[in-house]
């Protein structure tokens, strides 16, 4: 099958900082866009993308409709192996244990065949359960839609920070240092928040995902990108970067 490479882009990266909180818009923090030619340079520099050679992609408001766009593809047929996703954002959007979206993950999801995965439930970013857009990655994941997986961090995530924003429960034997996600699916009668997830048995393993964690200055690619997705989050950006969504859509071609 041949290889299908995706630039996944936050607008949330392109940012002095990281915002500290969920708000309507990300106001009052600080939070200072680059500028639009450093914008340019990482695009091109960095991820090999070109204003002569636009790519089919979408501007999208928030992460988890990254989701939805992933599953018409596969329905329509537009694409028909995994992807292999490059992740640029300030948060790895793999968040489960804060949120309690685990246990519909590991609990109901993956006791389905994979395809009667792509339906879950939604839910708020801070509780609820369900698909959002801090952890669309897990869900995408528990579809088998992505092969491989490279977060490009924000420069001022530092290691600890790294550490914290990849849940050990989705990492084999619960380790930081492993270069693979897998996640597992668990005794359901268990997933009532009385027993530590640590502590569910599992029923069986899903296929190991590669995945890196790479500082922006350390990420450059030749390989060209089939498709290109901006999100443009904003409970984590301030208003004054939405002037860099029309210089990011120098790059996509509308699909």
């Amino acid at each position: 099958m041949a290889n299908i490479r995706v630039l996944d882009l936050d607008l949330d990266f392109f940012l002095s900082s990281i915002s500290r909180r969920e708000t309507p818009r990300a106001e009052n923090q600080g939070l200072v866009p680059w500028t639009a030619s450093r914008v340019r340079q990482f695009l091109e520099r960095n991820c090999a993308l070109s204003q002569q050679r636009r790519l089919p992609g979408s501007v999208l408001a928030t992460h988890d409709e990254l989701f939805y766009r992933w599953r018409d593809l596969y329905y329509r047929r537009a694409i028909k192996s995994p992807l292999h996703v490059v992740h640029v954002d300030a948060h790895a959007d793999l968040r489960g244990s804060i949120d309690g979206s685990w246990a519909q993950v590991m609990g109901e999801l993956l006791h389905r065949p994979v395809s009667e995965r792509a339906d879950p439930r939604n839910g708020a970013a801070l509780c609820g359960g369900g698909l959002n857009e801090a952890n669309f990655l897990v869900f995408a994941i528990a579809c088998r839609w992505i092969a491989s997986l490279t977060y490009v961090f924000h420069p001022r995530l530092c290691a600890k920070g790294r550490s914290q924003d990849i849940p050990k429960i989705y990492l084999p034997e619960g380790s930081l240092r492993s270069h693979q996600l897998q996640l597992r699916a668990v005794e359901k009668a268990r997933c009532n928040g009385a027993t530590p997830i640590e502590r569910i048995p599992t029923v069986h393993l899903e296929p190991a995902v590669p995945f890196r964690k790479v500082h922006p200055r350390r990420f450059h690619t030749l390989d060209s990108f089939d498709y290109v997705f901006l999100t443009q989050s904003p409970s984590y950006t301030p208003s004054s970067a939405d002037s860099l969504v029309p210089v990011i859509r120098e790059y996509i071609s509308p699909m």
